[in-house]
């Protein structure tokens, strides 16, 4: 929905994409409803995204060049921070690191978990590599003066997990490790520390960028966010869930605000007590604020923005 909104107003649109098509039904939700060029990486092997990263950004880079259009939205979905986790040699910065050849998904990985500083450590090279590509992207804009006209919205679409708190990866736990990535957002004459929001989420990068472009548009129909640009006490909480694949039968959500993070099983389930109260550390709450609780309850209830699943 965001990207027809986005197409209508006029704003062609762009895809980098690093990993198989049919992962989380890009193909399908994004790619054939929206786009107006798809651009994918060369290969197949999983070995070789590293390289393919490379030869992607710079396409980018020349597609950038090349196209002087202003109304562009361009999506970037990098893959190298994704197990295995991949990576040049000049980039292995953290050793001993674990090998490239290895066969893992998100869970609790008993096998491995003795080789978790290693794989934390193969995870951080990729976390290098990548910061190493964005440098080398935002320069490239930067001589082309696009950061003078661009708003960029940098984010991991979650975080990664090694054991501390029982499994490893992301998708299976609502902990700060693999729900808190990093993100920031940046658009000319943007002020440090200008967010005043302690809770925020992907949610908000939506109506925050509609705000920033002017784009008059009731984004609340798709998005439990809100506009990180001007404060509102009543909006200082947000909403994670788990990742729901088609090989994982899994929900939850927590919802984040007034000091407290307060998990339920799924989204039916906010009329009924909370299976479990955490502080923003993480740490199990025995005893809590009730008026804090149940205000926090509140205003996501009474913004209507949780709708019931649909079975």
């Amino acid at each position: 929905m965001p990207l027809q909104v986005l197409k209508k107003a006029g704003y062609q649109q762009s895809f980098y994409y690093n990993s198989p098509l049919q992962y989380e039904y890009i193909h399908r939700d994004i790619i054939e409803k929206t786009q107006d060029r798809f651009h994918r990486a060369p290969g197949t092997k999983l070995d070789d995204y590293g390289p393919r990263e490379k030869v992607l950004i710079n396409k980018y880079v020349s597609e950038l060049k090349r196209d002087k259009r202003e109304k562009r939205f361009d999506y970037y979905l990098m893959n190298v921070t994704h197990f295995n986790y991949y990576y040049p040699e000049e980039c292995r910065k953290y050793v001993p690191d674990y090998n490239a050849n290895f066969t893992i998904i998100s869970g609790t990985q008993e096998k491995f978990r003795k080789d978790r500083a290693e794989l934390k450590n193969r995870y951080m090279n990729a976390v290098c590599y990548t910061d190493q590509l964005l440098r080398e992207l935002l320069t490239e804009m930067d001589k082309m003066g696009r950061l003078d006209n661009t708003i960029i919205v940098i984010s991991g679409d979650h975080g990664e997990e090694f054991w501390e708190h029982g499994s490893f990866g992301h998708t299976w736990g609502l902990n700060n490790l693999q729900i808190q990535p990093a993100a920031f957002i940046y658009y000319p004459g943007v002020k440090k520390n200008s967010i005043k929001y302690k809770y925020t989420s992907h949610q908000d990068f939506i109506p925050t960028v509609f705000d920033l472009i002017g784009l008059n548009a009731n984004w609340r129909q798709f998005t439990t966010g809100k506009s990180l640009i001007d404060y509102d006490a009543d909006l200082d909480y947000a909403i994670s869930s788990l990742g729901i694949l088609t090989s994982f039968k899994r929900n939850g959500y927590a919802i984040m605000g007034n000091g407290y993070k307060v998990l339920y099983k799924n989204n039916k389930d906010f009329n009924k007590s909370p299976y479990a109260i955490y502080d923003d550390d993480d740490k199990p709450v025995d005893k809590f604020d009730t008026y804090k609780i149940v205000d926090l309850i509140l205003k996501t209830k009474s913004s209507k923005r949780i709708a019931p699943s649909k079975m």
